[in-house]
């Protein structure tokens, strides 16, 4: 598989536009992805080499995808918040809370 791959908002941009000229459902978000995935299944069943091969690829590829969800979802969800250092210091006033 490709050591590195060039993933933008761009080109999913430019792929969804792509799948909707053919089908307006794939506005969709999970008929979009249906398409993807059957594009997949489709492309890797049309190369030469044995079943139990392609099947193979198809394992590495599916947890590819899943290894790109975790990543992606990681970096959707909102940072924590900082939590004070234990060993913080101060200056204290009497009357301070």
């Amino acid at each position: 598989m490709s050591d590195e791959l060039k993933l933008s908002n761009q080109l999913i941009d430019d792929i969804r536009a792509a799948i909707a000229s053919h089908d307006e459902r794939a506005d969709e978000d999970l008929i979009m992805v249906q398409y993807l995935s059957a594009c997949n299944g489709f492309l890797l069943g049309q190369q030469q080499m044995p079943l139990t091969e392609k099947e193979q690829i198809n394992q590495q590829l599916n947890d590819f995808t899943h290894h790109v969800l975790v990543d992606t979802d990681k970096q959707m969800q909102p940072p924590a918040p900082a939590v004070p250092d234990a060993d913080a210091f101060g200056i204290w006033k009497p009357g301070d809370a």
